[in-house]
C-alpha cells in the first residue's frame, strides 16, 4: 500500500462472491477527506415599466476544492477463475476461489493517494423581460452568459497526456509549461444561453391556459471523479503504480501471491526529473486541449384546464437534449484482439503501455415524455392527486456517472473506437410511472358527522386523516457483465 495509507487492507476481488477487504460502495476511497469552499457573490435588479418587468443580474463564484483520497493506494487483486479454466471450454469451467487459493491474480492495480488543492472561478450574467402583450398572452424572454475557468492546482501538481492532433500529440505536459494554459486546457467562451416562454389564456375556453418554454442551460465542471482529473497524473498521483492484466492462460503474466512476493515501487520524484517511460503501467489521464462546456436544451408544452369541483387537469409534453457532455473512455484500448498480454497490443505503446483515461465532450443524452395529472386541491375534507408519466431516456454513457471513480459495468464504453454503439436506454430510464395519492379527513370529532357531541371521544378520535399512496412504475434497464475479460481487451 501507499505509505500515506495507515489503515485498512488491500482488496481481494473474487468473481461472484463478496470481496475480501472490500468497503461499502459509498466509501471505497476511505479515508476520504474533501472540502469545497465556495465564495458566492450575486446581485439582481428588477424594473417594472408599463407592461414590462425587466430583470438583470450576475453571479461570481470562487471555488476552492481540496482532496485527500486513498483511491488505489490500498492495492487491489482480481481473481476470475481464468487460470483454472479449460482453455477449450472457458465459459463452462474455472473457479475464482480456486485461483485465489493458488494465489494467481488475473489483474493487479496498485497506486498512490490523490492529494491536491484546486482553484477555479465561474461567473454568469443575464437579462430578461416579462411582457404582458395582451390580457391573454404573456411572454418571457431573456439571455444568459456563463463562463467557468478550467481548474488549476495551487502548486501546479497537474499534468496532461495530450492526444489531440497537433504538435503536442503524445507529449506529457506539466502545469506551468508555456505551451498550454496553467489549467492545461483552453476555456470555452461561447456559452450563450437564450430562454423563451409564453402563457396564453385561450379565449372562449373557461379557465384554460397553454404554456410553452425553451431554454439552454450550461453546466459547470462539477462531480468529476477524483481519479479522472488532471491532478491524477504521475508523478503527483500514480507514480510507481502498477496495473497488470494477465493473458488469462499463464499465471506468470499476472501476479502470483506468495509470502515473499512484493510489488516494486520507486521513490517519489520531482516533476522536473520525471520522464514518461513507455514501459510504466501507472494509469494516465488525458483531457482535450479545447474543452467545450456541457449544456442541455430543454423544452415543454402544457395545457391546463380548471374542471368542476375544483379539479385541475394538466397535460404536458417535455423534452431535453444534452450536448457536449463529459464522457470517459479508454484511450489505449487494443485495436487487435488475441490471446497475447494486453499491454503488448496497446496502440500508444510508443508513448506508454499504461491504461489511458480519456475525458472528452463526446457524450450526449435525449429524453422525451408526456405526463398528465388530475389534482383536487383540499376542500370539504379531502384532496387527491392522480398522475402518470410516459417517457424514454437515451444516452451514450450515464451523464450522472460518466466520470465517477468506480462506475459499474453499465457505465463502461465497451469499444472506445465505436462509442455510438453504446447509445441505448439510460440507466435511469423509467418508461412509465403512475401515482395516486390523497388526503381524507375522518368523519369523527367536533363539527363532523360522528361523535361531535362527546368531548372525550372528540378529543381522542377527532382531527385524524388518512393519506393513502399508491405508485407503480416500470423497472430500470440493467447491463449483464461477464466475470472475465472475454475479448482480452483489458476492459
Amino acid at each position: 500500500m501507499d505509505l500515506a495509507v495507515t489503515s485498512g487492507t488491500p482488496s481481494f476481488n473474487v468473481s461472484n462472491i463478496s470481496a475480501l477487504g472490500g468497503q461499502a460502495p459509498c466509501c471505497g476511497n476511505s479515508p476520504l477527506n474533501k472540502t469545497s469552499g465556495v465564495f458566492d457573490f450575486a446581485d439582481n435588479v428588477s424594473w417594472s415599466r408599463g407592461k414590462h418587468q425587466y430583470k438583470a443580474g450576475g453571479e461570481f463564484l470562487w471555488i476552492r476544492p481540496s482532496t485527500f483520497a486513498t483511491s488505489n493506494g490500498r492495492s487491489s487483486f482480481g481473481f476470475t477463475g481464468v487460470f483454472t479454466q479449460n482453455p477449450s471450454a472457458r465459459g463452462a469451467s474455472g473457479n475464482a476461489i480456486a485461483d485465489l487459493l493458488l494465489g494467481d491474480t488475473d489483474t493487479l492495480t496498485t497506486g498512490t493517494v490523490a492529494q491536491n488543492q484546486e482553484r477555479g472561478i465561474a461567473y454568469g450574467i443575464y437579462a430578461a423581460d416579462q411582457w404582458q402583450v395582451t390580457t391573454n398572452l404573456t411572454l418571457n424572454y431573456g439571455v444568459r452568459y456563463e463562463y467557468g475557468s478550467p481548474f488549476i492546482e495551487v502548486q501546479n501538481r497537474m499534468a496532461n497526456f495530450v492526444l489531440d492532433p497537433g504538435p503536442l500529440y503524445g507529449q506529457f505536459i506539466f502545469s506551468g509549461d508555456s505551451r498550454l494554459p496553467r489549467g492545461l486546457v483552453y476555456p470555452d467562451h461561447n456559452n450563450i444561453a437564450p430562454r423563451l416562454g409564453f402563457a396564453y389564456r385561450v379565449p372562449g375556453a373557461t379557465n384554460m391556459t397553454v404554456r410553452g418554454s425553451y431554454g439552454i442551460f450550461y453546466a459547470q465542471d462539477e462531480g468529476t471523479g477524483v481519479t479522472n482529473r488532471l491532478t491524477s497524473n504521475p508523478p503527483f498521483f500514480g507514480y510507481g503504480a502498477v496495473t497488470t492484466s494477465s493473458d488469462q492462460l499463464n499465471p506468470t503474466t499476472g501476479f502470483v501471491l506468495s509470502p515473499s512476493a512484493s510489488i516494486a515501487r520507486p521513490t517519489p520524484i520531482s516533476p522536473s526529473s520525471f520522464v514518461l517511460i513507455p514501459t510504466a503501467t501507472a494509469t494516465l489521464v488525458s483531457w482535450r486541449e479545447y474543452f467545450e462546456t456541457a449544456y442541455v436544451q430543454q423544452w415543454s408544452l402544457s395545457i391546463q384546464k380548471q374542471l368542476p369541483w375544483d379539479v385541475l387537469a394538466e397535460v404536458n409534453y417535455v423534452g431535453n437534449h444534452g450536448s457536449q457532455l463529459l464522457g470517459l473512455g479508454q484511450g489505449n484500448q487494443p485495436t487487435v484482439l488475441n490471446s497475447t498480454p494486453v499491454n503488448s497490443r496497446r496502440p500508444l505503446a510508443t508513448y506508454t503501455i499504461a491504461p489511458v483515461k480519456t475525458v472528452g465532450n463526446w457524450n450526449s443524452s435525449q429524453y422525451e415524455g408526456i405526463s398528465a395529472k388530475f389534482e383536487k386541491r383540499f376542500d370539504k375534507g379531502y384532496s387527491f392527486l392522480n398522475s402518470l408519466t410516459y417517457g424514454h431516456a437515451f444516452d451514450l454513457q450515464n451523464p450522472a456517472l460518466d466520470l465517477c471513480d468506480t462506475c459499474g459495468v453499465g457505465d463502461t464504453v465497451q469499444d472506445n473506437y465505436n462509442r455510438r454503439a453504446n447509445y441505448s436506454s439510460s440507466d435511469n430510464d423509467v418508461r412509465f410511472r403512475y401515482v395516486l395519492t390523497g388526503l381524507v379527513e375522518l368523519p369523527f370529532g367536533r363539527g363532523k358527522l360522528f361523535l361531535g357531541q362527546n368531548a372525550v371521544a372528540s378529543a381522542v378520535i377527532g382531527g385524524w386523516a388518512v393519506s393513502p399512496v399508491y405508485q407503480y412504475q416500470t423497472g430500470l434497464p440493467f447491463t449483464p457483465g461477464m466475470s472475465f475479460d472475454a475479448a482480452n481487451a483489458g476492459t
